[in-house]
């Protein structure tokens, strides 16, 4: 990491401190750097616990909102057919021959409108579904960008420490056969 000392420094201190010094300095730099590797990765590790957890809450929601929807429309499907069948025997009394007739009509239109419900129901699971994956593969692009951020960073880091260790044994041969 450092390259040389200062010839008044390394005077003073005396060849085998001197070099001392710098053993040590860059066993530090060595420590530090290690140590913000460590910590980006707890952090790195820690969010993406955090995202997860969040989206699978979110998931857990929606199914828990789609079940309430449908429940309470098939009790408000089934207090309407209620409804409606209270109607027609009541007017039965009066108008039997009409009555079949229309309560075979509202039986067909009570058939699709649960039919269309039916396929809403699903095309809204399906469009929710693909937007939860969508949601997915958009977070694990983005991971994969950061890894790949920092293993670019790391790279970088090692190719300056090598340059930095290139450059000190350059000089200390220099030196030495000076």
């Amino acid at each position: 990491m450092f390259t040389s000392i200062p010839k008044d420094l390394r005077d003073t201190l005396g060849e085998k401190a001197a070099e001392s010094l710098a053993k040590m300095l860059s066993d530090y730099g060595n420590y530090v750097e290690g140590s913000i590797i460590n910590q980006s990765e707890y952090r790195f590790e820690n969010a993406l616990t955090q995202n997860s957890s969040s989206l699978r809450q979110e998931m857990a929601g929606m199914r828990s909102d789609l079940r309430e929807e449908m429940a309470q429309m098939k009790s408000e499907l089934r207090s309407e057919m209620g409804e409606i069948r209270s109607e027609l025997h009541d007017e039965m009394t009066q108008m039997k021959s009409e009555l079949r007739s229309e309560m075979g009509e509202i039986r067909s239109e009570l058939h699709d409108e649960m039919t269309q419900m039916k396929s809403e129901l699903r095309s809204e699971m399906g469009e929710i579904k693909n937007d939860l994956l969508t949601r997915i593969k958009t977070v694990e692009s983005n991971l994969e960008v950061t890894i790949a951020k920092n293993n670019v960073s790391t790279i970088r880091w090692m190719f300056i420490f090598w340059v930095g260790q290139i450059g000190a044994v350059t000089s200390v041969l220099f030196v030495f056969f000076r």
